[in-house]
């Protein structure tokens, strides 16, 4: 997505490596894990998009998505757990 964005390569790389090593701390953190349970129970998305949204939440980052349906999903929680999601479509470089 990254480099879809940029139109630079590079980019997507640096950030696929970023996310290769976030994704070790956030699966093997017990604390982590208990912690993102009772978000998953609220936010009730599939697995996956689950971990995606939970990271965000924990880790106060911005989520990129491409998927209406798991933004539209995630929208009326982003205020109360203070998080950004942004719709990939709707994005361009200043928003960055």
């Amino acid at each position: 997505m990254i480099s879809l964005l940029t139109g630079k390569e590079e980019f997507g790389k640096d950030a696929a490596l970023e996310i290769e090593d976030s994704a070790e701390v956030v699966l093997f953190d017990v604390d982590l894990k208990e912690r993102a349970l009772d978000y998953a129970v609220r936010i009730r998305a599939g697995g996956f998009d689950n971990l995606i949204a939970i990271t965000s939440i924990l880790y106060g980052t911005t989520l990129i998505t491409n998927d209406k349906p798991f933004h539209d999903k995630l929208v009326p929680f982003s205020s109360e757990y203070q998080f950004k999601i942004k719709f990939f479509r709707d994005l361009n470089l200043d928003d960055l």
